[in-house]
């Protein structure tokens, strides 16, 4: 019977090895081409007019410029590599919870007890002495106006009892709503956010994305505003 041994491999140890190995040879091999040429250079130069002090130093800083900037460039790629593996760490915070995020978007839906569970937001970039909220069907045709008093500069939010404007129950679903404002009679430009709820978190490529459910994958720049 015959028996044969595997070698033992240390998790982490081969890949690290790897890697420092394949960033480390375009440095190596550039050093390589420059001296090969410098020698080169140095063999064939003229011995009556040979290469002077200044023209070696010129040449043998541009060698460590080349170096310096291949190690920071490996520098760079592990930084980048780390701060991504830590941005979607914190993005598992945000797990179960309630994000807002720019979108005209809000969804009616009732609980257990049939009552309506429906709100959105919005940002006002200045104080507001009069804000209207008009929800909208599929058809864009308004079914809901909403009236609030004054309020202040900032990210606001509002619920909706589900009710149309002629006190029917509107459909489960999804609809629009549109933000007017004004200032004493000047208007002011919101703009419309929406309340998601974060299912997931998942990686594309550099970018870490949200799983918003209705709402799709966002980036996490989206957010505004966690509850």
């Amino acid at each position: 019977m015959t028996t044969s041994t595997m070698p033992l491999i240390v998790p982490g140890t081969s890949s690290a090895n790897s890697s420092s190995s394949k960033s480390a040879a375009p440095a190596s091999a550039a050093q390589d081409r420059f001296l090969t040429l410098l020698v080169a250079q140095m063999q064939a130069q003229d011995p009556l007019n040979p290469m002077d002090n200044a023209q070696m130093t010129t040449q043998l800083a541009q060698i460590s410029t080349v170096d310096g900037v291949e190690k920071l460039n490996s520098n760079m790629e592990k930084l980048l590599s780390q701060f991504g593996a830590l941005e979607q760490l914190n993005a598992t915070s945000m797990i179960g919870r309630s994000v807002l995020i720019p979108s005209d978007r809000i969804e009616l839906s009732r609980d257990d007890k049939a009552q309506a569970v429906a709100a959105a937001g919005f940002e006002l970039p200045q104080a507001a002495s009069k804000v209207k909220v008009e929800i909208r069907d599929a058809n864009g045709l308004p079914i809901r106006t909403i009236e609030m008093s004054s309020m202040p500069a900032g990210m606001h939010t509002f619920s909706w009892d589900g009710k149309t404007d002629a006190g029917a129950n509107a459909v489960d679903g999804r609809y629009s709503f549109v933000i007017t404002a004004d200032a004493n009679g000047k208007s002011v430009t919101a703009r419309s956010l929406s309340i998601a709820h974060v299912d997931g978190v998942r990686k594309s490529g550099n970018q870490t994305l949200l799983d918003l459910g209705a709402y799709g994958l966002r980036p996490q720049t989206d957010v505004l505003a966690v509850y």
